[in-house]
């Protein structure tokens, strides 16, 4: 069976000239018009070495892609099986914590273990976040204010041992799961920032 597309039937009725012109000017029509002209200049037998080359170029790239999305569909955690647990994104939850609190990101992690039956980590992972966080914010109010570009480095450094120390070592990296919504994990972020802008609002003295 010969092959054929969408822009199959509307190359029938051009000239040599005009599907050449498909080929020899692939850049500025889709590939899936080349590929149509290109097979009917070879229902002609008008389609030389050079056309040819230029068919499996065109069918070279769309297979490297293909197996680009295939390779990312297996690589990729998430699935729709209703059976799989709701989790947070692993690296949802990294970038979270370090950008709203450790604790926080802590919060989304302790919420993925108990999703997982992990209880006693989740507890464990909450409260470690705590700690961390409620160190940091000290540590930080006892150094000069020129270093508060250190908050965010310290706070990366907090949601990479919580990572190493818990997620990596007890989570399989190839464990399916369905993607839980963000909503809840800002109005969580939101609330576990009051105690810390409190925190540092007295310790200024406003």
């Amino acid at each position: 069976m010969a092959n054929e597309n969408y822009f199959s039937n509307k190359m029938v009725n051009k000239t040599d000239s005009e599907l050449q012109n498909y080929a020899y000017n692939k850049s500025k029509f889709q590939e899936e018009a080349v590929l149509a002209a290109i097979w009917e200049l070879e229902k002609r037998k008008k389609a030389g070495e050079d056309i040819k080359n230029i068919e499996s170029e065109i069918e070279q790239k769309q297979k490297d892609v293909d197996e680009a999305i295939k390779k990312e569909l297996r690589d990729s955690n998430i699935t729709d099986d209703p059976n799989a647990p709701i989790l947070y994104h692993s690296k949802f939850v990294f970038f979270f914590g370090a950008f709203f609190s450790v604790f926080a990101g802590s919060i989304l992690m302790a919420l993925n273990f108990a999703q997982l039956d992990k209880k006693n980590t989740a507890w464990l992972v909450a409260l470690s976040g705590l700690i961390y966080s409620a160190v940091q914010v000290i540590t930080l109010n006892q150094i000069e204010k020129s270093t508060s570009g250190l908050a965010l480095p310290i706070s990366l450094l907090g949601m990479y041992i919580l990572e190493s120390v818990f997620w990596k070592k007890q989570v399989s990296s190839d464990l399916k799961f369905r993607k839980r919504s963000i909503w809840g994990a800002i109005i969580i972020g939101s609330i576990c920032w009051i105690p810390f802008i409190y925190a540092i609002i007295v310790s200024d003295g406003l």
